[in-house]
């Protein structure tokens, strides 16, 4: 089994100890932080460690290679400190895709560790209450609200987001603010699958026609009329509700070309502009559902087609225009960009921790 150890940190709250030596080599007893735990993970039959360093790592390097040589450690080097979630990732070519175990490199504890779970969907975190002298931790959840550390008049707080996402935070001065509910995803995925019907509703150089396809591609595969079509595309599909899963369902639409507005059962649920193209959905009828995604994509496309055929689609002088070697644009020798939904809706059930 593999674990990791934090250990890269500057250690400012034991200022001046830390000032020359970083804060796992420090002693508790006869032995240093970092000792400790690793003698500890190596009796629990860990045969892998892997150790951030980066405050004085040269130190603490030289310090558990004199210790522990017979064993296999290896370290991480950070050349200033990453903190939890870059140092993980610093470190990922190491630690491989299994299942390990992280832990801070300057804690004492009693914790059974071999009966934590091994078959976790994303994390097992353990916590302790917070101590006497610092008794709101960096932050803490009271029911569904997350209190945030103020220090020096300056608010910190930390989010969870995906890769691309966003959020707009809106503060309050009072403590009536709604509830943030968090979301956990289930460890299951459906796909929607079957006959989509296909609508040109908004754009050109043609609409107003319809296809019906049972595997989703680019809009620009499915014929003449829809190659060089610019604008917004209807697509629409009936589905069963695919578990008895009755509460809120995340909808991903995977690789989308290039925006979307989204209905369920005829209730607007809401836009996806860029990655990552999710959305909430709060329910779904027991038995059937209809998805309506109103997709739109870059006017690239038609551009290059009206200017293949002749066509003026300029509206303006462009003594600027030029492209990427200065010489006149010319939009005929633009690539064809795929557009629309290129594979299938995912919907993942979801579950609110209260």
């Amino acid at each position: 089994m593999k674990a990791m150890i934090l250990a890269a940190g500057f250690g400012k709250r034991l200022l001046p100890l830390t000032e020359n030596l970083p804060k796992p080599l420090l002693k508790v007893g006869d032995q240093t932080l970092i000792e400790r735990n690793i003698n500890y993970l190596i009796n629990n039959g860990f045969s892998e460690i892997i150790i951030n360093a980066s405050h004085h790592g040269e130190l603490l390097i030289e310090h558990v290679n004199d210790i522990f040589s017979d064993h296999n450690i290896l370290f991480s080097f950070e050349e200033k400190p990453l903190g939890t979630g870059g140092g993980i990732l610093n470190a990922l070519e190491m630690i491989g895709d299994e299942v390990f175990l992280l832990m801070n490199s300057d804690i004492l504890h009693n914790i059974d560790i071999m009966n934590l779970p091994k078959d976790i969907e994303a994390a097992h975190l353990i916590g302790v209450s917070n101590p006497d002298h610092n008794p709101n931790g960096d932050f803490t959840i009271n029911e569904s609200i997350v209190e945030i550390k103020k220090d020096h008049n300056k608010v910190k707080m930390r989010l969870a987001l995906e890769s691309g996402e966003s959020l707009l935070l809106k503060t309050y001065k009072t403590s009536d603010a709604p509830y943030w509910k968090y979301y956990h995803k289930m460890n299951q995925k459906f796909e929607i699958t079957g006959v989509w019907n296909l609508s040109f509703i908004k754009g050109g150089p043609q609409k107003n026609f319809s296809i019906k396809i049972n595997r989703l591609r680019s809009w620009t595969t499915l014929g003449d009329k829809a190659a060089s079509f610019s604008g917004t595309v209807a697509y629409q599909i009936n589905f069963d509700r695919p578990s008895k899963h009755e509460g809120p369902w995340q909808l991903d639409l995977g690789d989308l070309r290039d925006s979307a507005k989204i209905w369920i059962n005829n209730k607007y649920i809401g836009t996806v502009w860029s990655n990552p193209y999710k959305i909430l959905i709060e329910n779904l009828n027991p038995g059937k559902n209809e998805i309506k995604i109103q997709v739109t994509n870059l006017g690239s496309n038609r551009i290059k087609a009206k200017e293949a055929r002749g066509e003026e689609w300029k509206l303006f002088y462009d003594i600027n225009m030029v492209g990427l070697n200065y010489k006149p644009f010319e939009a005929s020798s633009l690539d064809i960009l795929d557009s629309g939904l290129l594979e299938n809706p995912v919907l993942i059930p979801i579950e609110v921790i209260k």
